[in-house]
């Protein structure tokens, strides 16, 4: 039987972006699975309390977050609700993220705002207010895993999809070079296609 206690996560407390559905939903269960706390932080709170329900079921605790990641009140208002509940934070999966298709020369600016905001500003956003809160704590520490996509390396989807997600990459690589000194670990993840219910729309 293979030896799964590299990933026992038992008592670790972790917060998911984009946790409702999708890629988002599998990292939290997941992170039940091991041994985790998991807070569900999503736009769409019905489904997300669905989420938070399935990993009580696990015998987690866990609760629902509403937040827009590109708002910088939101989001440290959502970490320090988190943070408040399970009395630290040790784990961050920032996951939450758009694409709006349609070809580049026709695209409009609007699109192209929405895309990059959620994309990588949120992402820098929540990143942002995890370390902020890692270093509130004792001891200094934390792990942050930023979703990006295999769409940062390859010409797949168009202009603001896939330049958002090589921005995640970039940002990521020099966060983890910031804020090592703080034993802060930051990690990317770039998936292949997932059928999830953003792939299914389109």
């Amino acid at each position: 039987m293979a030896d799964l206690s590299l990933f026992d996560l038992t008592g670790k407390k972790a917060l998911v972006t984009g946790a409702a559905v999708g890629i988002g939903r599998g990292c939290a269960v997941a992170l039940a699975r091991a041994g985790a706390d998991v807070a569900i932080v999503d736009l769409n709170e019905s489904a997300g309390k669905k989420t938070a329900d399935e990993i009580r079921a696990l015998g987690r605790e866990s609760l629902s977050v509403s937040c827009d990641v590109t708002q910088k009140d939101q989001v440290q208002a959502m970490v320090r609700r988190v943070a408040g509940q399970f009395g630290r934070l040790d784990i961050a999966v920032n996951n939450a993220g758009i694409g709006i298709l349609g070809a580049d020369e026709e695209i409009d600016q609007a699109a192209w705002d929405k895309v990059i905001a959620v994309n990588l500003t949120g992402v820098f956003l929540c990143a942002q207010a995890e370390a902020q809160q890692f270093l509130r704590q004792s001891p200094v520490e934390g792990k942050i895993i930023n979703i990006a996509s295999m769409s940062a390396t390859i010409c797949n989807c168009n202009a603001s999809y896939n330049g958002s997600k090589a921005g995640v990459v970039q940002m990521t690589r020099m966060l983890a070079a910031e804020w090592g000194r703080f034993n802060i670990n930051v990690n990317c993840i770039s998936p292949s296609y997932v059928l999830t219910p953003m792939h299914a729309s389109t």
